[in-house]
């Protein structure tokens, strides 16, 4: 990420990540680890907007020091930021910590493994919109 981007960029890519991890998963069984993927940059942008609203940042990252600091995948290191806690998403975090942006090398996903994932992204996702 090389520039700012605004909230409702973050928000209109969150939910489009997620609809698009829908389609995925529908094709074929073969498509469930892309569906993983795409998911876990659901929760990322969500965890990303959610930080804004957070901070009153009109834009992730800021213009400031912090910039390359932000520049992060981590979701646990990004919860953090939200002030919410693992303990606010009623077991869905403990699913959806798994993912990380190197989970493109990972081997593929059965349809059941990102079944259960894509079912635990939509409870954090519906979580951190919940206060937009």
């Amino acid at each position: 990420m090389s520039s700012s981007v605004p909230v409702a960029v973050l928000e209109r890519k969150r939910d489009c990540f997620l609809d698009d991890t829908q389609l995925l998963f529908s094709q074929e069984p073969a498509r469930a680890d892309n569906a993983f993927y795409l998911g876990g940059y659901a929760i990322e942008f969500g965890l990303k907007a959610r930080i804004c609203g957070t901070l009153r940042w009109k834009e992730y990252p800021p213009d400031s020091g912090l910039k390359k600091l932000l520049q992060i995948h981590d979701l646990d290191d990004l919860l953090l930021l939200t002030g919410l806690s693992a303990r606010d998403f009623d077991g869905a975090w403990d699913q959806c910590k798994v993912w990380s942006v190197e989970a493109r090398y990972n081997p593929e996903k059965s349809a059941e493994e990102s079944a259960n994932f894509l079912d635990a992204v939509r409870k954090v996702v519906e979580k951190l919109k919940s206060d937009e």
